[in-house]
């Protein structure tokens, strides 16, 4: 049974790259939870709830980023079978444009709104700042 896992690792790219992501993702959650375990310990129980909040609006943020990566994944690969290089070039600068414009705008309003959410959630305002 082993061997013949080795074996289809070594000759299936797909067996083979779906290993290494579940290898790194499992990396990933180890690390994560080593980090909430320190945080938990060293920041107390207040300070580990500013965390989580800050925390989630981190992940509220990558729902819409993730949709967003695989959309541009999706166009890419469409241009690449068909070897338009060119439309991948024009996607990926109008993509880092736009996104930079957007990103910026979204930064600004957050900003403005900081105090309106630092009093809803009962938190400091300079915690906040360092999402």
């Amino acid at each position: 049974m082993i061997r013949k896992f080795i074996s289809l690792y070594k000759t299936n790219d797909l067996v083979r790259d779906n290993v290494l992501l579940f290898a790194g993702t499992m990396i990933v959650n180890f690390f994560s939870f080593l980090f909430h375990f320190y945080m938990g310990r060293v920041l107390g129980p207040e300070d580990y709830g500013v965390l989580g909040v800050l925390l989630s609006f981190s992940y509220f943020l990558n729902v819409f980023l993730h949709s967003l990566q695989s959309s541009i994944a999706k166009f890419v690969a469409g241009f690449r079978v068909t070897s338009s290089f060119g439309k991948i070039q024009f996607l990926f600068r109008q993509a880092v444009v736009r996104l930079s414009l957007y990103g910026l705008l979204g930064v600004v309003i957050f900003y403005l709104f900081i105090p309106f959410v630092s009093s809803f959630l009962h938190i400091a305002e300079k915690s906040l700042f360092y999402i």
